[in-house]
């Protein structure tokens, strides 16, 4: 539900197929909602109806046809840089040609005068301005994940274990990762580091909020969910 509007969204090359069910009731002037359910149905469980096949082949091969015009041709380079972490676009957390247009998309059929992504970053730059005020020097890891933990009114916890070696048992540092650990908001890199001295990349930073908003019961769903499993992200 979305603002008590029931949404469903299938996943990306037709993975998957959505069913509605609306329950109606006699009312004294017509029919009203008494309820609204939905189910999402993997494709791959299903056999394709052979006849239905045949019937859209001609706008199947005609779709395909339009797909293979050349329109234009990009050269000097890509719309946007390579990822500096698998799972995470760089084009929906760098400022490129490509997030430009996501954004202006999204602005334009939703009439917000924020784009999701643009958020995103808002909300980072929102929670560590004190840390950005302080000096010119670039954020840390350790330096966000404290300003996550004093957003989330964290307080009173106590390390009780050592999660990484560069990280120290007591103190703020220490009591805000041992609250992300437990949140699965941070991972470390892998190898019994943390590195909280470590200027934070935008692709770190990302990671993190989306963990975090998850670790809240909220995050991306449906085809706009993508798990972030791997050691290095954070």
């Amino acid at each position: 539900m979305i603002s008590s509007v029931l949404t469903v969204e299938n996943k990306n090359q037709a993975q998957t197929m959505s069913e509605v069910h609306l329950y109606l009731g006699r009312a004294s002037d017509g029919w009203m909602l008494l309820r609204r359910t939905s189910l999402s149905h993997s494709i791959k469980d299903y056999s394709p109806d052979e006849a239905l096949t045949e019937q859209l082949r001609p706008y199947h091969e005609m779709a395909l046809a339009d797909a293979h015009i050349v329109i234009g041709r990009l050269e000097g380079g890509d719309l946007a840089p390579e990822n500096e972490i698998a799972a995470i676009p760089a084009a929906q957390i760098m400022d490129t040609a490509l997030l430009d247009l996501i954004n202006e998309v999204q602005m334009y059929y939703s009439g917000a005068d924020v784009s999701a992504a643009a958020l995103a970053l808002l909300l980072a730059f929102t929670l560590c301005a004190p840390a950005f005020a302080a000096d010119d020097a670039a954020l840390t890891r350790g330096e966000f994940v404290m300003a996550l933990c004093a957003q989330s009114g964290i307080t009173g916890m106590e390390a009780k274990q050592a999660y990484f070696d560069d990280v120290p048992m007591q103190g703020e540092l220490a009591l805000a990762v041992r609250w992300a650990v437990l949140e699965n908001v941070v991972k470390g890199y892998g190898n019994g580091k943390f590195g909280p001295d470590d200027p934070i990349t935008r692709e770190q930073m990302a990671t993190m909020l989306y963990r975090w908003a998850q670790a809240q019961g909220q995050g991306f769903q449906g085809m706009w969910y993508f798990p972030l499993d791997y050691p290095d992200a954070s």
